[in-house]
């Protein structure tokens, strides 16, 4: 049995939403609101980027 349910075709919207809470969540534990830029779902720092992307 898989812990996710598997999709056929689309996205889990669901999962996707809570990845990217838990994500920000953790790059502000890590960084002053002003060292994020934020565009179109690309985090970008000093030395970096992250993204949640389906």
């Amino acid at each position: 049995m898989h812990k996710f349910p598997v999709l056929r075709d689309g996205v889990n919207q669901p999962l996707l939403e809570d990845v990217r809470k838990k994500v920000d969540g953790y790059l502000a534990e890590l960084f002053d609101g002003e060292d994020l830029v934020k565009v179109d779902g690309l985090v970008s720092f000093t030395f970096g980027s992250a993204t949640c992307t389906r």
